[in-house]
């Protein structure tokens, strides 16, 4: 690894130098966070789809569209993280390496920390939110779809503010490949470097956490919507308009804003780490210990 020769200037950013930052990262590496991308989505697409693609078979029942669209935007919300985490550690690597192979992300992704499935699986309602939503089905009473509609959001509700707290926990875990227990003295563990890390950039997350869910995330989606039914109006790539529009493309909008949010979450990281740890002054240090273990190894 190339300490002091990291692919991405390592420097203080805004929060809309980050976003721009995101968008050329993005092109720089577009066919791997493709592949990552579709690879992290694909299991939680199929499981969407068969929870309740059934709402949107009918174009013209407005009650079910609108009830489909808004449990895949909370659905989305909650899995986004897990399903983005090969983009993560794509993205850890590729500071330090100009290619990292497709294939070893997808390797180190399976071999993961499985604490990953508490804080995620459970901390974070993935678990819980697919399991309320399996109570929305054909055959349930009104009651008990409102009432599994209403839970859900209070779950979203209460995994998004975790992670607007602590929305590091994927690059802790996965990127420090920090020990959930202390298994020597003096080591650090999951729970302390997640408090210290976000603890002193409280402020700074929650100020950053309003402007993307606000100004960009919102807008961008619809965005990224209106652009895909577009094309697919101008190319007539459809055949059946009752269906395709509402089943497809809702769900790829959602999913495609979570694989840039990845991205910009990730550099969100890298610059807390330099606003509050001196990250580059860590790097050069780091890179001019290694060469005076190379040297001397040499010697």
């Amino acid at each position: 690894m190339n300490f002091d020769h990291t692919y991405i200037a390592i420097r203080r950013r805004s929060i809309l130098e980050i976003v721009d930052l995101s968008f050329h990262v993005i092109r720089e590496y577009f066919l791997p966070l493709s592949v990552l991308w579709m690879v992290g989505i694909a299991p939680f697409l199929l499981i969407n789809y068969f929870l309740i693609g059934w709402l949107g078979l009918d174009y013209y029942d407005t009650e079910n569209i609108t009830l489909y669209f808004f449990l895949t935007s909370l659905l989305v919300i909650v899995q986004s993280q897990v399903a983005t985490l090969p983009i993560t550690i794509f993205l850890g690597k590729s500071m330090f390496e100009q290619n990292p192979g497709v294939w070893q992300t997808i390797v180190a992704t399976i071999k993961t920390n499985l604490f990953i499935i508490w804080t995620h699986g459970i901390l974070r309602m993935v678990i819980p939110a697919i399991l309320l939503t399996m109570l929305i089905n054909p055959q349930a009473s009104d009651d008990t779809a409102i009432a599994a509609t209403l839970w859900l959001s209070i779950m979203v509700g209460f995994a998004v503010l975790i992670r607007v707290i602590r929305p590091f926990a994927s690059e802790i875990l996965c990127l420090e490949k920090t020990p959930v227990l202390q298994k020597k003295e003096g080591q650090i563990t999951y729970g302390v470097r997640s408090f210290s890390l976000h603890r002193a950039a409280s402020g700074e997350l929650h100020g950053r956490g309003f402007i993307l869910l606000s100004f960009i995330v919102a807008p961008l989606t619809l965005t990224i919507l209106g652009t895909l039914l577009t094309i697919d109006s101008t190319l007539n790539l459809t055949t059946d308009y009752e269906t395709l529009p509402a089943v497809i493309y809702g769900p790829l909008a959602c999913w495609l804003m979570a694989g840039i949010m990845a991205v910009v979450r990730f550099l969100s990281y890298i610059d807390i780490r330099i606003r509050q740890e001196g990250w580059e002054v860590e790097l050069r240090l780091r890179a001019e210990a290694m060469r005076m273990k190379n040297a001397g190894a040499i010697a």
